[in-house]
């Protein structure tokens, strides 16, 4: 039996974000942006929870993390970790 795993491991990380239509936030020009927060939730940040805050912000999940994101200005806010060993993947 095949099992299919959607854990990322560090050979095939790639902790950046893109958007479209592109958009030059930060001297980042249409091409992907690094983020430090995918690179610290290795090895369950291939699907985070994102949801779009009325003041134009983003909070994001990923594995046992969670931040404010200012896409605006590329500024990661951490929040506390998500308790009781609850994981997003």
């Amino acid at each position: 039996m095949k099992f299919i795993s959607f854990e990322n491991g560090a050979s095939g990380n790639n902790p950046s974000y893109e958007f479209f239509p592109p958009k030059n936030i930060n001297g980042f020009n249409g091409v992907k942006i690094p983020s430090p927060f995918l690179s610290n939730t290795l090895n369950a940040n291939h699907f985070p929870i994102l949801i779009m805050l009325p003041d134009g912000n983003i909070f994001v999940a990923a594995n046992q993390k969670a931040m404010l994101f200012n896409w605006r200005t590329n500024t990661e806010t951490p929040l506390p970790g998500i308790p009781n060993g609850v994981r997003v993947r």
